[in-house]
């Protein structure tokens, strides 16, 4: 019945085939052969074996694959059920926010802030959108719902990917919160990175570790960057928010502008931006942070 799948597969499956993560993987191979009677066989039975487990076992990889096979038998009602099934149980594994990638909380902030009106973070987001559905994140159409009034999440979900489902979950709970956080002002004024020589003194820094004055540093700020974009997601949001409202700043000389966006890009996971509009100095000091970040 494994004709053409993977050695290991098949090794597997002979040790213990009540493995369901095995059965679970064995279907997915069938139905990427297009084999789907297999598939909804082995489906089947990995998902009877989790659900006797808790959610450790990981019960949403499989309602997905069972989603998928009710579309391919043009069942789209009980495609929906599964879905919705696995969409639950990713959102009541205890898991599953340190699952997503690092750039949903700065996105997510900035879709709040557009929902109140920002005109400059909707713009930040809807740069993001082709990016989203290239990396397959469907949540591009729920954040649209969103922003037009849509607050239903059984229809703001529908159809879609336990991992984007959580992002809209994630958004709607902030729109909800009585007092969503506020971002910190943006660092135009204060910046002092490029226009600056080691010279003129960086000032001490205070009780917790962060520098006084008048603003950061080019290599403060950019060690803020690695920080944020290697998980501290706190620190990635108020980051994102302070460098989409320097880039949109025109009192803002161009390069500090042209650093914001190229910063911004970096926040949300992009490893290879376009540093063109850089004077030389700050794009050799960007190239060694994406350098750092690349490994």
């Amino acid at each position: 019945e494994l004709v053409g799948a993977d050695d290991h597969l098949q090794r597997a499956l002979a040790i213990d085939p009540e493995d369901p993560e095995v059965l679970a993987a064995v279907a997915d191979d069938h139905l990427a052969h297009n084999r789907v009677d297999e598939a909804e066989r082995y489906a089947q039975r990995a998902r009877e074996i989790m659900e006797t487990l808790d959610l450790s076992a990981q019960p949403w990889a499989t309602y997905a694959i069972l989603a998928q096979i009710a579309e391919r038998r043009g069942r789209p009602d009980e495609a929906r059920r599964w879905r919705r099934k696995e969409q639950e149980t990713f959102a009541a594994f205890a898991g599953s926010e340190a699952r997503l990638p690092q750039w949903v909380g700065p996105v997510v902030q900035a879709v709040v802030a557009a929902s109140s009106g920002n005109a400059e973070a909707r713009a930040q987001v809807e740069g993001l959108f082709d990016q989203m559905s290239a990396g397959n994140w469907l949540i591009a159409d729920a954040i649209k719902g969103i922003w037009a009034g849509e607050r239903d999440v059984d229809v703001l979900t529908e159809g879609i990917d336990a991992n984007s489902a959580l992002i809209v979950r994630r958004i709607l709970a902030m729109l909800d919160a009585p007092s969503p956080p506020t971002p910190p002002p943006a660092p135009a004024s204060g910046f002092r990175g490029a226009a600056r020589s080691p010279s003129e003194g960086e000032g001490e820094p205070d009780a917790e570790g962060e520098p006084e004055g008048q603003g950061l540093t080019l290599p403060q700020l950019l060690d803020l960057v690695e920080r944020a974009a290697r998980g501290d997601r706190e620190l990635g949001g108020q980051l994102f928010e302070a460098m989409r409202r320097l880039a949109s700043d025109p009192a803002a000389p161009p390069e500090m502008r042209a650093l914001g966006k190229v910063l911004v890009s970096i926040l949300v996971g992009e490893r290879d931006p376009s540093l063109d509009a850089l004077p030389p100095e700050l794009a050799s000091a960007v190239r060694w942070l994406l350098a750092r970040l690349r490994g």
